[in-house]
C-alpha cells in the first residue's frame, strides 16, 4: 500500500499539498505577545513537507491572551515579530495567516 501522508487532502475550499499537518503548541515564549527566537524555526517547519502548519494561543488582543507569553497579532510591530519567522518559507507555497472560524 502507497503511503498517503505526501498525497494532497482538500478539506471544503482548502486544498493541502499534503496531509501532513505541524502544530507546535505550548510555545510559551511571546515577550507582551512579540514572535522571539524560538518562533524563528516555524518558517523552517513548513520546508518538511507538511501541508498545514498552526499556531496556538495567538490572540488578536492582549486581553484575551492565555498568559503573558502568547503571541498576539493586534498591532503592526507584533505582526512584523511573527512575519521575521517566515524567512525560511519556500516561496514556491502558498502562505496564509488566518484566525479561527469561516
Amino acid at each position: 500500500m502507497a503511503n498517503p501522508l505526501p498525497e494532497p487532502l482538500t478539506l471544503d475550499a482548502l486544498t493541502l499539498e499534503s496531509r501532513i499537518l505541524v502544530a507546535p503548541t505550548c510555545q510559551d515564549s511571546a515577550r507582551d505577545g512579540e514572535a522571539t527566537g524560538r518562533h524563528m524555526m516555524l518558517g523552517r517547519l513548513t520546508m518538511s513537507g507538511a501541508g498545514l502548519l498552526t499556531l496556538d494561543a495567538t490572540a488578536d488582543s492582549p486581553e484575551v491572551r492565555i498568559i503573558a507569553r502568547d503571541l498576539g497579532l493586534n498591532n503592526d510591530g507584533r505582526e512584523r515579530a511573527l512575519g521575521r519567522s517566515d524567512s525560511g518559507l519556500n516561496p514556491d507555497r502558498p502562505c496564509r495567516l488566518r484566525g479561527p472560524g469561516p
